[in-house]
C-alpha cells in the first residue's frame, strides 16, 4: 500500500473547497482527482499523494502547505446564520470556510501584531433566551451604548463600532443577495462575515448590527440548542430547535433596532409618514421598513397604523428598494488591513514573502482582510518627486 503525505491535514481540503463554493463532484471534475478519492482524503481514510494533491491545491489556487500545516484554533462552532434554508447551504458553507480561513490568518498575525483585547461590557444575560424578554434586551442595548459611549446619537460607522469592540470583520461577496450575515467565536473572539453582494449600506448596517446582538445575548449557545439542519427523527427536538432558531433571530434583530435608534428617540418616531420616515432614515442610516418595526415596538404606533404603513410602503415599491438607499457609504473593515500595514512597514515583513507566511494566495488575503486590490503591487499608489535643481 502506498503512503502519502503524512503531514496532510483533512479539514483544511473541505475548507478550501467550500471557499470556493464546490461540492465534492466539481472539485473531482476540475480536478481529476476522483470525488471518491476526494471524500477519502477529507475524511482521513487515505493520505494524497503529492502530484494529486498538486492537482488539486492549484485547481482550488491554495498554495500546497495551505493542506499541510495544522493550525490549533478553538472554534466554537455556534454559526449564527440570518437564515437556514436548504437552497442556501452552499453559501453558508462559504462563509463560514471565509471566516474560518480568516481564523487562521489572525492566528498567524498574532504573533507579530499586538491585538487590543476584546472591549465588551459585563452583563446579567440568562443563558436560556426564553429567559429573555424585549424590555430587558432594550435595558441591555443601553448599558453597551453607555459602555461604548454612544449617548442616543446615531452610530457614524457600523463595522467601525464592532472593530472598535475588538470583533474580526470579513465582508466579502458569496454569489447571492439572500444571504446577509454570520456569527461564530474562534479563540475566544468574535468573528463577522457580511454579504457584500447586496451593496445597500442601511441594510448592512442592520445586518452588523443584528450579528453583535448574536455576540452580546447568545454567546453561551450551542448548536444543538437552535440549528435545525440537524438530522432528527424527534419531532418534539425539531419543533425547540425551531421555536429557539427564531426566537434568537427575533431577538437579534430587536437588539438591532434598539441600538441603531435608541429609545430615548422614540419621540421621532410620532405620527410617523413614509416621508417623515424617509427624513429620519437619512440621519440615523436606519431604513424605512425598520423604522416601522421600531415604532412598533415601541408602542408609537398600533398593528393597524403598521399595516396602512408597510401597505403605502409596498405600494410605493420600496420593497425592492428605498430611496436614499444610495446616498450612503458603504461601510468597510479596515483592522486586519491596518494589521497589515504594520506587519510590512513596521516589523519590516515583505509583502513577497506574505504569501508563504499565511499558506494563502494573495487574492484570499485581499478579500478576507479587505486589502487594497493594489496591496501586492509594489510600484502602485507611489507618487514620484524629482528633487530641485541647486543653482
Amino acid at each position: 500500500m502506498k503512503v502519502g503525505l503524512t503531514d496532510f491535514v483533512p479539514e483544511k481540503l473541505e475548507i478550501a473547497r467550500k471557499a470556493r463554493g464546490w461540492n465534492a463532484a466539481e472539485l473531482a471534475e476540475y480536478s481529476g482527482v476522483s470525488a471518491t478519492t476526494l471524500s477519502n482524503w477529507e475524511s482521513g481514510l487515505q493520505q494524497p499523494s503529492f502530484v494529486n494533491l498538486e492537482k488539486v491545491a492549484d485547481t482550488l489556487k491554495f498554495p500546497m502547505n495551505w493542506f499541510l500545516e495544522k493550525t490549533d484554533i478553538q472554534d466554537k462552532g455556534v454559526y449564527l446564520y440570518r437564515s437556514l434554508k436548504q437552497d442556501l447551504t452552499v453559501f453558508r458553507e462559504m462563509a463560514k470556510a471565509k471566516m474560518t480561513i480568516t481564523s487562521h490568518i489572525v492566528k498567524r498575525l498574532d504573533e507579530w501584531i499586538e491585538f487590543e483585547p476584546l472591549n465588551l461590557p459585563t452583563l446579567d444575560i440568562p443563558n436560556n433566551p426564553f429567559l429573555l424578554n424585549d424590555l430587558e434586551i432594550e435595558h441591555i442595548v443601553a448599558q453597551c451604548r453607555e459602555f461604548w459611549r454612544l449617548g442616543s446619537a446615531p452610530i457614524p460607522n457600523m463595522i467601525e463600532l464592532l472593530e472598535y469592540i475588538g470583533i474580526i470583520v470579513i465582508k466579502d461577496n458569496l454569489g447571492t443577495v439572500s444571504m446577509d450575515g454570520v456569527s461564530n467565536w474562534y479563540d475566544g473572539r468574535p468573528f463577522v462575515f457580511l454579504s457584500k453582494d447586496k451593496e445597500n449600506a442601511p441594510r448592512s448596517r442592520f445586518d452588523a448590527a443584528h450579528e453583535l446582538g448574536h455576540i452580546i445575548l447568545h454567546r453561551h449557545l450551542k448548536r444543538e440548542d437552535y440549528d435545525t439542519s440537524i438530522k432528527s427523527n424527534n419531532k418534539e427536538e425539531k419543533d425547540k430547535r425551531k421555536q429557539m432558531y427564531d426566537l434568537i433571530e427575533k431577538q437579534a434583530n430587536y437588539f438591532a433596532s434598539a441600538l441603531l435608534l435608541p429609545e430615548q428617540m422614540a419621540y421621532q418616531l410620532t405620527y410617523p409618514t413614509l416621508d417623515k420616515l424617509l427624513a429620519i432614515k437619512q440621519n440615523w442610516g436606519v431604513s424605512v421598513g425598520a423604522l416601522i418595526m421600531r415604532a412598533r415596538a415601541l408602542d408609537v404606533i398600533d398593528d393597524d397604523q403598521k399595516t396602512r404603513l408597510f401597505k403605502n410602503y409596498s405600494a410605493r415599491g420600496w420593497r425592492k428598494g428605498e430611496p436614499l438607499d444610495d446616498i450612503f457609504k458603504s461601510e468597510y473593515p479596515s483592522m486586519l488591513y491596518n494589521a497589515f500595514d504594520v506587519l510590512v512597514h513596521e516589523s519590516a515583513y515583505p509583502k513577497n514573502g506574505l504569501v508563504e507566511l499565511f499558506s494563502l494566495n494573495q487574492n484570499d488575503l485581499i478579500d478576507c482582510c479587505a486589502l487594497p486590490k493594489y496591496f501586492f503591487d509594489e510600484h502602485s499608489k507611489i507618487i514620484k518627486f524629482k528633487a530641485k535643481k541647486t543653482a
